[in-house]
């Protein structure tokens, strides 16, 4: 298969999965909240394509619904992330010295600390909620775009066209957003859709533990939870959750990788903090 051939069902499988989510309430054959103990674990049929769970709701419509929230926070968070990220790392890669210094200890700090660790702290300190959650993934994921955005910065800010540039305007934010940072976007852009791809995953593991999303919501890695428990009896409550964040986080962090390889340009400073 060809690299843009791969490239193409990557970016399809993400926008299949994205247009199930925000056509949830069109396409979901019932209620994912609805609860029926007279249909409890019931097996597939054309009524419940996945059949119910143990309080009688319809699986395939939870399913449909639960990409919702963890797809909605891993976007906003990967968009803080990156604007803390680049801000950050811009600073400390243009004007090194003692700026430098402050902001790699504060990037040290954070990049230091295990991310669902952390994760799990700021949560509890907080409360379960969609503002906590995203509130810990912009804390354990700002760090390593930050660090990669000074390397670039620092390798870009002494080339001739940026000497060049500052007899016209030797301002360094325009400089920066002008001159530099377009010429960083595609690492950019690799690293959004790996940092998401992660934050979708780690927004399943706080839910699995039960300190993520919490029910009646559906979510993928709460159905997990309560599915594992029952697999043996009803597999579908456990393979349904299970293949739909699998196809998810697969093709965001594919879809990374391949545009990695298309442009060329992830340096060993990206490949470290993946």
């Amino acid at each position: 298969m060809s690299r843009d051939s791969a490239l193409r069902i990557a970016a399809g499988m993400l926008i299949a999965v994205a247009a199930m989510s925000l056509l949830a309430p069109v396409i979901a054959p019932a209620s994912p909240i609805a609860v029926d103990m007279s249909l409890r674990n019931a097996p597939p049929s054309s009524a419940h394509w996945l059949g119910t769970d143990t309080l009688g709701r319809d699986v395939a419509s939870r399913v449909i619904y639960g990409g919702r929230g963890a797809l909605a926070i891993s976007f906003g968070a990967t968009l803080i992330s990156m604007v803390i990220g680049i801000a950050l790392g811009s600073l400390a890669g243009w004007f090194g010295k003692f700026t430098d210094t402050a902001i790699q200890v504060f990037m040290s700090i954070f990049q230091g600390l295990p991310g669902l660790t952390i994760s799990i702290a700021i949560v509890g300190v907080m409360g379960a909620s969609n503002l906590s959650i995203s509130v810990a993934m912009v804390a354990t994921g700002w760090s390593g775009i930050s660090r990669v955005v000074r390397s670039q910065i620092r390798n870009l800010r002494n080339e001739q066209f940026v000497e060049a540039a500052k007899v016209y305007l030797p301002a360094p934010g325009y400089l920066i957003v002008r001159h530099l940072l377009p010429l960083t976007m595609p690492t950019l852009v690799v690293l959004a859709t790996q940092r998401m791809g992660r934050m979708i995953l780690m927004i399943a593991s706080l839910s699995f533990i039960g300190v993520g999303l919490q029910p009646p919501t559906p979510d993928w890695g709460v159905m997990i939870q309560d599915g594992r428990q029952y697999f043996a009896q009803q597999p579908w409550a456990l393979l349904g959750p299970a293949v739909m964040l699998f196809i998810a986080s697969f093709s965001v962090a594919r879809l990374g990788e391949l545009l990695r390889d298309r442009w060329d340009t992830f340096s060993d400073d990206a490949m470290a903090v993946r």
